[in-house]
Formats: C-alpha cells, structure tokens, sequence
C-alpha cells in the first residue's frame, strides 16, 4: 500500500483498479496512466470547506475572520480565471434558457451534464449551483406535463394542472393545448355543480339532471373541486329515496316500519331543495297514519276486552306503517292471548304452585280485561292450601295444634272441601292423637316428677305423632337443655383425657451438680409443669354447676363433674397444709420441703383444673427453684456460660425471689465484664504486657467469678453491643480468648525457643571473637 492516510474529504481512484483509492497527495504514485482516466472523489464541495474553515478559525479568540480569509486566500482565489471565464459563458447560456422558456429537454439536460465541472467549486460557483437546480426545476414542469398526457394517465386535480398551464414562460417546448381543453370543460361543470350545490338555486334542479351532471364529471380527467361533495349530496338523496320506496311500497306486510321512521324521513326531504316525486308520496303515507291513529288512541284510554282490541287491529292492518299505537294494540293482542294459552296448557299439565303463581301474577298487570284470570286465583288458593297441609302432615315443619285446626275450618269453609277428603281426615287424627299424649303427660306429671329416661320416652312418643302442642314444647326444651349441659361437660373432659396423655410420662429428678467444669442439668419436666397450661380452670366448673338441675343431677357427667371437683378441694386442702404454701409469710424453706412441694405441683397439675392456689403455688415452686440455683451459682467455682447465667437473671422478672440474690448474681456480671476488660488489656503494647505470671492470675480470677464465654460467644456478643451502641459511644476492644491453659502453654513454648535463640546467638559471637 502507498498510502495509508484517513480519507474523509476527498479522495482519488482510477479505471484501472476501480475499488483502490489513495488521497489527492499520493495520485500520482498509484499507477501510470493518464490523467483523464482517473477521477476525484469528494465529500464536500470547496464552498462547504470554506465555510468550515471559517467556523473553525471563527471559534479563535480575537482572531479577524474577514482578514485572516484574505490573507490565506481571496474570495474567489480558489478558482483560477479561465474556470470563471467558462463559468461566466455557461451562466449566461443557462439564464436565457430559463428567462425565454421553450427550451428543448435535449438542451436543458446537456446544460446541466456541462456543470459537473463547477458545482464541486467554491462559493464563485453558487450562481451555477443556483441555475443549476433552476435547470433541474425545468425538466420536472417537463416531465409532470408528459405525465399529465400519457395514455395511462390518473385522474388529475384541477388545481394542479392550472399550476403547471400558468407557467409563464414555458420552461419547456411543450404542447399544452389538450390541457387547456380539459381545464375549460371542468370548470363549466364545476359551475353547474355549485349552482346545485346552493340552497336558492338548487330547485331549478330536478334529481334526475343532477345525477346526470355528476355522472359526466365522474368520466372528465380533471377532478372537479365540487365533485366530492356533489357525489356526497347526490348519495344522501339517492339513499333518501330509496328509504322511502322501500318504506311506502316494498314494506312487510308482518314487520311494518314505525311512524317515527315516516315523520324522519319527512323532515330529511324537507332539506332538499331538488324537484324530487318521492316527496309527494311520502306526504300522501302520512295523511292515512293520522286517521288510524287519533281512533287507537281513544280506544287505549280505557281497558278494553280481547274482542275489541282484535278487531281495531284488524282495520289498522290496511296502513302501510306501523305507528306506536297500533304496536300498543298488536301487543296487548298478543299478550292476553299468549296468556290465555299458557294459563290454559298450566291448569291441565298440573304444574307447580310456583309457576302458577308467576303465571297469575303476569295475568293481572296486562292491561286488558281477561275472564280467566278469577278461575286462576282461585285454582291457586286450592293448590297452596293443598301444598300446606301436606307439609304439615308431614312435619316439613311441625305444626302446631293451632296452625293444623285453622288448616283445616279453611279447607272445608273457604275451600269447599268435604269432611270426607284424605287430607282434612289425616289432621284431624292427628290432633285427636296429640289429645290424647296431652292427657297421659298430664297424670304422669301430677303424679311425681319423671326420671331422666321417662322424660326422653315421652318425648319421643309425643315427636313421632306430628303436631307441637304447649306440653310438647316444654318438654322438648327441657331435654334440649340437658343434652346441651351434657355436651359442654363432655366436651371439657375430652380435653382432660387429652392433658392426661401428655403429662403421663412426666418423672420429676433432682438438679445435678458437677465441678469444674462447673455444670447444671436443669429439669426439663419441671420447667414444663411452671409453663403448661390447663385445660379446665375452676371457673368452668363453677358455670356448669349453676346450670344443674333435677334433671341433670340424673347423668353420669354430673357423677364426674363432682368428682373432679372433690379432687380439687382435696388437693388444695394438701397444699395448704405444705410449707412452701406459707414461703411468702415465713421466708425460708428446708431442703425436703422441695422435693414434697414439686410432686404434690405434679399431682395438682395431674388433676388437669387451673385454680389461684395452683397458680400461687406453683409460682412460689419457680421462685423457690430460682433462689436455689442463685445460690448454687454464687457459692461455686467453675465455669457457667454467660449467656445462661444473664438468662437466669432475666427470668427473676416474672418471680417473687429474693433480691438480694438477683442483686449479686448482677455483680458477679459486672465483675466479670471489668475483669475481661482487664485481661484484654493486657494484649495492647500500650497498656500491659503478657506474662506467666498474670495469665495464672486472671486465670484464677475468672476461676472465683465463675462465669465463663467461648471466642465465638464473646465475639458475638461484642458484635452485637457494637450494633446497638450509638456512633459517639466507645467501642469494645477486639475478643481474646479465655482458653488460659493454652495460652500459658503457648508462652512457655516461645520462651523455651527464645533462650535457646539466645544461645545459638552467644555462641555465634564467641566464635566470631575467635577468628
């Protein structure tokens, strides 16, 4: 490659090698021919460059645009003078063709081809740029014309080809004669058609010529102006007119147009102003409608029978519309007689007492006078009376002795039924029946008052005649209370079942204790007992004691409610007499107090009913549990989690503990967080220095706090102190592990190896001093 530069602006190829190119600098050296078969490829014109020039230069501060453009070159310096001279004779060829027009399209097209050679020029070539595009106007005024003229020609728009005849003078030698012929004969048209058009000069017209008018400017080439919205208004009344035929001759003799339809179109043609013969016609159609409707109005004012109405409907079947009233008629025809039909087909199909109902009901809301709606009323008051008493001989619901006796004086007095008739026969059983139940309760009830079983037996007989009478009810009531009473007990002692697979395997064992490391074995089962919650509490059995009675008393749950009530009375007459019962009052407990007191918790618990004693005693269990682990904890030495031993204080929360053990347990926490801050101190340079010596004693001062925290427990609770402290507090030191044993093995270790280090390095410099 001979040339390697970014061409932009310009650049330079040759016929030899048509996809080569090389800058304007490096030409010559790309091949050996001649100059005519090379050609300059540029991207902006020299005008286009010295206007870049001069926005470049102009963005110089204090720079004189207009001197520097003529120190570097003049306004025209990029042309040299013969160019301006060939320049000057073509732009004065150019502007005779363009000012005298008549130009033959062979002359315009070769001016233009001898262009080229300026338009790449500076701006001394705007005048050619100008005529140039002058030139290239030409030729399209040429080719529009020829369009305009060719055998294949569109429809053209008179507007547009009066723009191109107006052209003065003629750009080109072209014959204009058969435009100007067209142009002439639409606009005779287009006068025509706006005389139509006017609402006073319309109805010199008749439809017919009109339609004829638009039918030629359709085949015209020019498009008239009006033609659209003549083609729109000639629409508008061809579809007018056709309405109207379709309405007055074509109409369907069983779907008839509405009088509305007719009083429309009335008030369409009246914006017509063209001679049209279907006017007259429609006027003609609404003159009948008039008549027929004034006499259908008067008949509609009051409720006329089937007959009258069937036949004014008859004599309105003549009309060629339909008006609103005579629809008003053919439906109340059809309606009553529909009506009669399904009331007729309803009352021999036996259908439901639903749909007769529905049936009656659209009966009566039509608007004319039908004989057959009285004979349906009373069909209906037969089949609900019937539908009734089957119900309630059946139980679906179960009358009362009442309801049943007014049942039956309206079936034989407003019904007109007989005494022999089934139904009225079944009832009247029936309360014979009920009667006699009646008396048999009465000498049973007089006599004492019947046992649980009796009650039921009785019941049941009185339930499977049929009928409610007062005692029936009354009974029925009270063996409802009973069941209800007998269900909640049931219910209660189900959960107690419940409770007592639960706490079935529970085993109290007494706290463990083993020494350094210090450990504690809490009983689980113990702390279950403080937290499980009851499932009866003596509240509950209070409130279904108060619902007892004669009745209830006979029951097996009533035997079991008092049971566990005895047991609970037994209990707390145990616990009273137990010394931690009184520890609030005396202060102290001995040590076999505990183990009576936790197994009698146990036993109450057992019993499954939450009660204030066992709630205080238990409470006073906890508490008493409490202060002897506090104890324990204070009195040894070992190691005890910090995490438990804070959590052992928090739980003093909720208990009546001693004070002053909550308040050493306290201490002791504080005593060790500022020994941890002791020892910690020891691992800055600053501050302290790591010794045997203070690792012994640290270690057994941690020994005598008894509390003790792993690297991860301490890391995370110093974590966790750093996240809940504020910004401006300070922050703890970095955790260092309470493993002394390892600790101390390590210092040991590193001393061992430094003297032995001192020693290699004494012997090193005696032998130096040697040599």
């Amino acid at each position: 490659a001979i040339c390697k530069q970014y061409m932009h602006l310009s650049a330079c190829t040759c016929k030899c090698s048509p996809g080569y190119h090389v800058c304007l600098e490096d030409m010559d050296k790309m091949c050996t021919c001649e100059p005519h078969n090379r050609t300059i490829i540029y991207r902006r014109t020299l005008a286009e460059l010295e206007d870049m020039y001069c926005k470049v230069i102009s963005r110089i501060e204090g720079c004189d645009v207009n001197k520097k453009l003529s120190e570097q070159f003049g306004k025209y310096s990029s042309e040299n003078p013969r160019r301006m001279r060939e320049a000057m004779l073509w732009t004065q060829k150019a502007s005779e063709m363009l000012d005298h027009g008549n130009a033959s399209k062979r002359d315009v097209e070769q001016q233009i081809e001898k262009a080229e050679i300026f338009l790449w020029g500076g701006h001394a070539m705007d005048e050619v740029r100008k005529l140039v595009e002058g030139l290239h106007n030409a030729l399209e005024w040429g080719g529009e014309v020829a369009s305009c003229l060719s055998a294949k020609r569109r429809k053209l728009e008179m507007e547009y080809v009066c723009n191109l005849i107006k052209a003065d003078p003629k750009p080109l030698d072209v014959d204009l004669s058969r435009l100007q012929k067209w142009i002439r004969e639409a606009e005779r048209m287009n006068e025509e058609a706006s005389r139509a058009l006017q609402a006073k000069g319309g109805n010199l017209f008749t439809f017919e010529e009109v339609k004829q008018l638009l039918k030629t400017a359709n085949s015209s080439v020019i498009v008239l102006p009006l033609l659209e919205e003549l083609r729109v208004a000639v629409a508008r009344v061809q579809q007018w007119c056709d309405e109207v035929n379709q309405l007055i001759h074509e109409a369907n003799a069983e779907k008839k147009p509405p009088f509305s339809l007719l009083a429309a179109l009335k008030h369409q043609g009246s914006t017509f102003s063209w001679k049209i013969k279907e006017k007259e016609e429609l006027q003609n159609a609404i003159e009948k409608v008039e008549l027929f409707q004034r006499e259908s109005d008067t008949l509609l004012e009051k409720k006329p029978t089937l007959e009258e109405l069937s036949l004014h409907l008859s004599n309105g079947a003549s009309i060629p519309v339909s008006i609103p009233q005579w629809f008003e008629v053919q439906r109340r025809v059809n309606q009553a007689s529909s009506w009669v039909l399904e009331a007729q087909n309803a009352t021999l199909t036996f259908s439901n007492l639903r749909k007769l109902r529905q049936i009656l009901h659209s009966g009566v809301r039509i608007p004319v006078y039908i004989h057959e709606v009285e004979q349906l009323r009373l069909d209906i008051r037969k089949l609900e009376w019937t539908e009734t008493m089957t119900k309630a001989l059946k139980g679906k619901p179960k009358p009362t002795v009442l309801s049943l006796e007014n049942l039956v004086r309206e079936g034989i007095t407003s019904l007109g039924y007989e005494k022999s008739e089934e139904l009225i026969q079944r009832a009247e059983k029936m309360l014979e029946d009920i009667a006699v139940w009646d008396r048999s309760s009465e000498s049973l009830v007089n006599d004492q008052l019947p046992k649980l079983h009796e009650l039921e037996v009785l019941v049941q007989s009185g339930n499977e005649i049929g009928v409610f009478s007062d005692k029936l009810k009354l009974f029925s009531s009270t063996l409802s209370k009973v069941q209800k009473w007998r269900k909640e007990v049931s219910l209660k002692f189900s959960h107690l079942h419940d409770h007592y697979e639960r706490i079935n395997d529970i085993s109290l064992v007494e706290p463990v204790y083993q020494l350094d490391p210090f450990y504690y074995e809490e009983d689980t089962n113990t702390n279950y007992m403080f937290k499980l919650k009851l499932p009866i509490s003596m509240l509950e059995i209070e409130a279904l004691n108060e619902k007892v009675d004669a009745y209830t008393q006979q029951t097996e749950d009533f035997k079991r409610l008092q049971s566990k009530e005895e047991e609970v009375k037994n209990w707390i007459s145990k616990a009273q007499g137990c010394n931690l019962c009184n520890y609030k009052e005396c202060g102290f407990v001995q040590p076999e107090d505990i183990s009576v007191a936790r197994n009698l918790l146990l036993e109450g618990i057992r019993i499954g009913v939450e009660h204030p004693i066992l709630s205080a005693f238990r409470s006073n269990v906890e508490s008493v549990a409490w202060n002897l682990k506090s104890k324990f904890l204070l009195g040894q030495k070992g190691r005890v989690s910090l995490t438990d031993w804070q959590f052992h204080i928090e739980k003093a929360e909720s208990l009546e503990i001693d004070e002053q053990l909550k308040t050493d347990l306290v201490f002791r926490t504080r005593q060790y967080l500022e020994c941890l801050d002791e020892f910690q101190k020891l691992f800055v340079p600053s501050e302290g220095r790591v010794t045997s010596s203070s690792l012994h004693s640290f270690h057994q001062k941690f020994r005598e706090i008894c509390i003790w925290e792993s690297e991860d427990e301490m890391s995370i609770r110093l974590s966790n102190e750093a996240k809940n402290s504020s910004d401006d507090a300070p922050q703890s030191m970095h955790s260092r592990s309470l493993d002394f044993d390892k600790m101390i093995a390590n210092l040991q270790s590193w001393k061992a190896q430094s003297e032995e280090l001192m020693l290699y390095y004494a012997g090193s410099q005696e032998a130096a001093g040697k040599g």
